[in-house]
């Protein structure tokens, strides 16, 4: 039942993980 901590804290790690998918989505369109 328990969640590692950084599930259960959505901070600042959690915004960069997020950023750094969006940066390599973006990344992967432009160079198709």
């Amino acid at each position: 039942m328990g969640l590692p901590l950084q599930e259960r804290t959505p901070t600042i790690q959690n915004l960069v993980k997020m950023i750094v998918t969006k940066a390599f989505e973006i990344k992967a369109q432009r160079e198709t």
